[in-house]
């Protein structure tokens, strides 16, 4: 157990930092993608994970929070999304609002994908919003799943 948890521990302050670390530096730190990625998208941290596995026009899409809201999905939530230039929108009504838009953008030669909100905070003061940027990782969903259990 101690075990798992130290490497939760370190991928979580890994991701982050590789995200982020040259977040206040630059100023122009990001890049709009011009379209989209097929992959395995995730966010880690003490209170959150979310994973967005995206395959030709299919998803599956796993949250986890330390925060527990009534009428939670089974997950993971399966179906389609619907490309845009550089984004998707995932067709979901079980799906948080906040989780059905997302913009793929290159942070410091990261692949990422962000919310709406995400997009908005960084528009707003050029600060990169912890909780609405996944990024492209090697894992399968399942093997993410498996070294996080909760």
């Amino acid at each position: 157990m101690y075990i798992k948890i130290m490497r939760y521990v370190l991928f979580t302050l890994i991701s982050m930092s590789a995200i982020v670390s040259h977040g206040n530096e630059n100023k122009d730190v990001t890049v709009v993608l011009q379209k989209v990625q097929d992959g395995t998208f995730v966010l880690s941290n003490r209170y959150q994970e979310t994973i967005l596995e995206l395959k030709s026009g299919s998803f599956r899409y796993w949250n986890a929070s330390d925060v527990k809201m009534a009428n939670e999905p089974e997950y993971p939530v399966i179906g389609k999304y619907i490309s845009g230039e550089n984004s998707i929108k995932l067709v979901s009504t079980v799906i948080s609002p906040y989780h059905i838009n997302w913009t793929f953008k290159k942070i410091n030669n990261t692949i990422t994908i962000w919310t709406d909100f995400a997009n908005e905070t960084y528009l707003k003061g050029n600060e990169l919003h912890s909780y609405g940027i996944l990024r492209q990782t090697n894992k399968t969903a399942e093997q993410i799943l498996k070294d996080h259990a909760y």
